[in-house]
């Protein structure tokens, strides 16, 4: 909630029971925990308004600071002094994968720290122009991230971790910001099919030809932290984007309160719940093990909705809108050499 501190509960005689509290915001102007995450063995990550990630072991009545990852460009937050804050420096989310904490800004940029060590491992940069990301997520080797503008439609980018992709040069990231150099050896497992190659090929002119402007990439071997695919998610701004336990479902969702699921990897649609929400979802988790997801909005409610974690796309509907738009495409250009092959030569000859 709105505020610098943290507070942990416990269940007691009396329901829940607050045990302590700690300061995890220590912004200048206007202290403002944004960001909370239980990352098991009694550890929590926090990010705040001060643009820092910390990382606490709890317990036994108390909370001590393991980890502190200012931002880059406000390096000791806690010794500025008022007005060198900036408001695009705040945390808006956070999540763990594979030893790797990923972190978005109220800037264009999602940056990805070694959590042991809080290194700086890479820098994403959105997709589409003028975008920035209000949601992160990562499972399976992959982070997910949630991109809007305001008053355009928002996106939800795919980005490889180094477990999904095979570095091939020196600099282990392409396209996608500052990556790790010396990456290791790929496998031949990491390899993109020809078959998968050419649907990609097939579905970016279908965006072309549709406007969504989603992008999937074509390359046969990926590198780390590069991007796999941006897909139109939402018609208005998106607010949150979660992912399942087992990475096999996604769950984006807007500020008119409309829910979607995605199938993971392919990050084809899977299900929309209209009307969710009166107002935009501020919260989601899932439960179940993934077979349940739980939103809530300021609009007081909360809603359940039944997930399938093992659904995937109907057979033939991953590419059904691709194939049509591309037979489509194909019956016009023939149309249009034989209109022109069918043209007289010269004039006819008045009589």
């Amino acid at each position: 909630g709105v505020g610098a501190q943290c507070t942990e509960y416990g269940v007691g005689d009396k329901g829940l029971e607050s045990h302590y509290k700690f300061d995890t915001d220590f912004a200048p102007e206007e202290p403002e925990q944004t960001v909370v995450r239980y990352l098991g063995d009694r550890q929590l990550a926090t990010g705040g308004a001060d643009g820092a990630v910390r990382v606490w072991a709890v317990g036994a009545g108390t909370a001590t600071l393991t980890l502190e990852i200012p931002h880059p460009e406000y390096p000791a937050p806690r010794e500025k002094t008022p007005g060198m804050y900036r408001p695009e420096y705040g945390v808006t989310d956070l999540t763990v994968q594979d030893g790797i904490i990923v972190v978005s800004y109220q800037e264009p940029v999602c940056r990805l720290f070694d959590l042991a060590k809080g290194k700086l491992l890479a820098e994403l940069r959105p997709y589409q122009t003028d975008y920035f990301f209000r949601s992160c997520a990562a499972a399976g080797g992959f982070v997910y991230t949630g991109e809007r503008c305001r008053g355009r439609p928002s996106y939800v980018s795919q980005w490889y971790l180094p477990d999904a992709a095979a570095p091939t040069g020196r600099d282990g990231a392409d396209g996608g910001g500052k990556g790790r150099k010396g990456g290791r050896k790929g496998d031949a497992t990491n390899r993109r099919s020809a078959p998968e190659v050419f649907t990609n090929h097939l579905r970016n002119i279908a965006s072309k030809a549709s406007l969504s402007r989603s992008y999937y990439d074509v390359r046969t071997r990926p590198t780390p932290y590069s991007l796999s695919s941006c897909v139109l998610a939402q018609r208005n701004y998106l607010s949150r984007l979660a992912v399942a336990p087992g990475g096999t479902v996604a769950a984006s969702a807007d500020a008119a309160g409309v829910v979607r699921l995605w199938a993971l990897p392919e990050m084809s649609p899977l299900r929309v719940f209209q009307g969710a929400h009166f107002f935009p979802v501020s919260g989601f988790v899932f439960l179940r093990g993934g077979k349940a997801l739980v939103s809530g909005s300021p609009d007081g409610s909360c809603t359940v909705f039944p997930v399938d974690p093992d659904a995937r796309p109907a057979a033939g509907t991953l590419l059904s809108k691709t194939t049509a738009l591309f037979v489509l495409l194909v019956l016009f250009l023939a149309y249009l050499i034989n209109f022109f092959l069918e043209l007289p030569s010269s004039p006819p000859q008045a009589l």
